[in-house]
């Protein structure tokens, strides 16, 4: 039995140490952790990119007809997320600019019109 328990030991140790990091090892390929990072750092990149483009767009800009040129640094995020990039840019742009109205309501001295006249 003590045998049993000793080889046993032994295996277990064996394979634990099969299962050691190798990212300090020259030519191995970065741990997924760091490759996690780096696409959130893109996709972080992408969303502000669209929203800069979509805070761009000329007063005759027309959704329904228009589209937005995609921005250069959205090129490295997967097709499959690109659409999703697009609509959370467009809609924090659109909740800045509600804000922004939310702001100005609150304020009189913000509408072109005097309040009251």
């Amino acid at each position: 039995m003590r045998r049993t328990c000793i080889a046993a030991l032994a295996v277990v140790s064996l394979a634990l140490a099969g299962c050691s990091s190798s990212d300090d090892e020259p030519g191995k390929p970065k741990s997924s952790k760091t490759l996690t990072v780096d696409a959130a750092e893109q996709g972080r990149a992408c969303i502000k990119a669209w929203m800069d483009t979509i805070e761009s767009r000329p007063d005759d800009f027309d959704p329904e007809t228009d589209e937005d040129p995609e921005p250069d640094a959205c090129s490295k995020v997967p097709d499959a997320s690109r659409e999703d990039m697009y609509m959370d840019a467009l809609e924090r742009v659109n909740e800045e600019g509600q804000e922004g109205l939310r702001d100005c309501l609150d304020d009189p001295s913000c509408t072109r019109f005097p309040v009251g006249g």
